[in-house]
C-alpha cells in the first residue's frame, strides 16, 4: 500500500455493499463445496435449471497480460450484475502473478473440471450462444423456459465476434434473459466490455448507482481484484527502488501500431517526439546542444520516463537522444 496513490473517487455505498453480498456468494458457490460439486453434476445434463443456487461465468484469458486484466475486471462487473460467481481458467503463465482476491474461498477452476480445453474456444464452436442460435439449437425468446436452454454456453466476445452479427446479440436485452437461464457461461474476450453493460437497460440503473462516475469502473474493481504476489512486489520494489524512487516526475508512455492502420516506426517516432514536446511532456531539445554544453543540469527536474512497446528501436533512440542532453533523464 505504501507504492499506491491515494484514491480521488469515493467507493459508493452500492458498490461496497455488492461486494460484500459477492464474497458471502463466492465462498458459499466456490470450487470444493457442496454447492459446487451440485452444480458440477448439473452440468453433466443437457439443459439448465432454474433451481439452482450457485450459477457460474468461467474466464479463460485471451491476449497479453492487459488484454487480460481489462477482460478480468469486464467479466467480474458482468458477474456482478448476474449474480453469478466468477471462476479463473489458470494457465501457466498466469500462475503466481496474483493472490486470491475473496476471503476464505478460491477463484481458480479446479483441474479435474469437466470441461477440457477452455482456451480453443472461438468464433465458430459449436458451443459459442451465436453458433446456437444460428443454427436454432437454442431458443433466444427471452420467455423460454430454462429447461429448453443448454447447461453451458460459450460466449465469444473476442476482436472478431464483430464479423459475426449473431455474437453481438450477447448486448442485446432479449438475449440476455435467456442467457441469464444457462447455469453455465464460459466467457472469453481481449475487450473491455464495460461501456457495452452501461448501454443495456437492465443493467444500467444498478450500474449508475455503483458506479456514479463511469469512468471509475476499472479504477474501482481493478484495485479490489488484483493484488500482486509476494514475489511480483519483491520485484516491483527492486525496480522501483533502483529506478523510480529518485525521480521526481514519472512519464509514461506506451507505443503501438495497429494493423488497421499501419505505420513506419520512423514515422512512429517522429509522432512520439512531436507529441511529448509539443503537449510539453518532455523538455524541448536543441539538437545542436550536448550534454556538457547544457546551460544548468543540475536545476532540471529529475524524471523517470517508462515506455512500453513492442519495438525496443522506440526506447533506443529516445534514450540515446535526451542521454546527450540531460543528465537527469532516465529511460526505463
Amino acid at each position: 500500500m505504501l507504492y499506491r496513490k491515494s484514491s480521488p473517487y469515493i467507493l459508493s455505498s452500492n458498490l461496497i455493499s455488492k461486494l460484500r453480498k459477492y464474497e458471502e456468494l463466492h465462498k458459499k458457490c466456490s470450487p470444493n463445496t457442496p454447492l459446487f460439486h451440485q452444480s458440477l453434476q448439473q452440468l453433466k445434463a443437457n439443459h439448465s435449471t432454474d433451481q439452482l443456487e450457485c450459477n457460474y461465468v468461467l474466464w479463460t484469458p485471451a491476449g497479453g497480460l492487459g488484454n487480460r486484466m481489462l477482460t478480468l475486471v469486464s467479466t467480474f462487473l458482468y458477474s456482478l450484475l448476474t449474480n453469478r460467481v466468477m471462476l479463473i481458467h489458470q494457465v501457466d503463465d498466469m500462475v503466481d502473478l496474483l493472490c486470491e482476491p475473496f476471503p476464505g474461498s478460491t477463484w481458480y477452476l479446479p483441474p479435474e473440471f469437466p470441461i477440457k480445453n477452455l482456451e480453443s474456444y472461438n468464433l465458430y464452436s459449436e458451443n459459442s450462444y451465436g453458433y446456437m442460435v444460428e443454427h436454432n439449437l437454442i431458443n433466444n425468446d427471452p420467455n423460454s423456459l430454462s429447461s429448453s436452454v443448454p447447461s453451458f454456453i460459450y460466449l465469444h466476445l473476442q476482436f472478431d465476434y464483430l464479423y459475426h452479427v449473431l455474437h453481438k446479440r450477447f448486448f442485446c436485452e432479449d438475449d440476455q434473459e435467456v442467457i441469464n437461464k444457462i447455469n453455465w457461461v464460459l466467457l472469453k474476450s481481449d475487450n473491455y466490455i464495460v461501456p457495452g453493460l452501461f448501454m443495456m437497460p437492465k443493467y444500467e440503473q444498478e450500474l449508475d448507482q455503483m458506479f456514479p462516475i463511469k469512468e471509475t469502473v476499472f479504477h474501482h474493481l481493478g484495485r479490489y481484484l488484483f493484488h500482486p504476489s509476494n514475489s511480483v512486489w519483491g520485484m516491483v520494489m527492486r525496480y522501483h527502488n533502483s529506478y523510480m524512487a529518485k525521480a521526481k516526475e514519472r512519464i509514461g508512455i506506451q507505443a503501438r501500431i495497429f494493423y488497421s492502420a499501419p505505420i513506419s516506426i520512423d514515422d512512429l517516432y517522429k509522432q512520439i517526439v512531436t507529441c511529448t514536446l509539443e503537449e510539453s511532456i518532455l523538455p524541448n531539445l536543441n539538437p545542436e546542444q550536448s550534454k556538457n554544453s547544457f546551460s544548468a543540469p543540475n536545476e532540471m527536474t529529475p524524471r523517470a520516463v517508462l515506455l512500453a512497446s513492442l519495438y525496443g528501436v522506440l526506447y533506443d533512440r529516445l534514450k540515446d537522444m535526451f542521454y546527450l542532453h540531460y543528465a537527469k533523464f532516465w529511460f526505463l
